[in-house]
């Protein structure tokens, strides 16, 4: 693929990327419970890597963790960051190519090499590209590590407070909750405009969620606006892809215990 293609390509999904996330909390989007935006960043991601992989196979190499799956989305943006910093170093490429290119090209530091070298020459040896892949490597390992601690620390306390919430969240988390433990259910099944579903008697019942927390002000839009804010660590969603489909929640056990309190 042409290299200003890859560029101008590179420049749009980074650009889709950043515009995601100023409306998320997360760097992997996941609390905007949007699937398909998702997959076509990851998508169109491997593919341009891909299609630099012939000629830069490091940056294949980076896309995909052992067991043949893609890095998260973070990781595949700071490696399309790379590969355009590579693509405008119209220097990079040549250098790698010159006949009888020794091990001291910026692409083969060995070991030995390296303990030669000041730290002066190291970072002229090394392209912009490569410092700005290790960087990015650097932050997404940082993430992924914080992340990690954050569920060995949810999953050793089994609670979450409920401070994050605000208090139309805090309420809608609530009732849901009460009408799951009251009916003794895996899941509850919501309308769109509010009404919880009784799956016992194939129709909505007379309890309506929008009216219940937001009042006269419950309409479906404000509704949908309100459910889909609440962070999945106190609502998860289980996926539904038919058009003007339910909501179908389930609260997670770790709010439960504080749930518990406010009833």
């Amino acid at each position: 693929m042409n290299k200003d293609i890859l560029i101008k390509n590179i420049d749009k999904i980074v650009a889709d990327y950043k515009e995601a996330h100023m409306g998320s909390k997360y760097n992997d989007l996941s609390d905007l419970h949007n699937d398909a935006l998702i997959k076509n960043l990851e998508v169109w991601s491997l593919d341009i890597i891909e299609s630099a992989s012939i000629e830069r196979p490091v940056y294949k190499q980076q896309a995909y963790y052992q067991d043949g799956r893609s890095v998260s989305i973070p990781k595949l943006i700071g490696i399309l960051e790379a590969l355009k910093a590579a693509l405008q170093d119209p220097n990079s490429l040549s250098r790698n190519k010159q006949k009888g290119a020794s091990v001291e090209t910026r692409d083969a530091i060995t070991e030995e090499h390296i303990k030669k070298l000041t730290v002066p020459q190291l970072i002229k040896k090394l392209s912009l590209g490569v410092w700005v892949l290790v960087v990015s490597l650097l932050i997404g390992s940082f993430v992924l590590g914080y992340n990690f601690r954050r569920f060995l620390v949810v999953n050793d306390n089994q609670e979450i407070s409920l401070g994050k919430l605000t208090g139309e969240q805090e309420a809608l988390v609530l009732e849901i909750w009460k009408y799951q433990k009251s009916n003794n259910l895996n899941k509850v099944i919501i309308s769109r405009n509010g009404f919880i579903f009784d799956a016992t008697q194939n129709k909505n019942t007379d309890f309506n969620l929008a009216t219940k927390v937001l009042g006269v002000r419950g309409t479906e839009l404000k509704f949908e606006k309100l459910i889909t804010s609440v962070p999945a660590d106190f609502l998860r969603f289980i996926p539904e892809t038919r058009l003007g489909s339910p909501y179908i929640v389930v609260i997670p056990e770790e709010v439960r215990k504080n749930l518990d309190r406010k009833l």
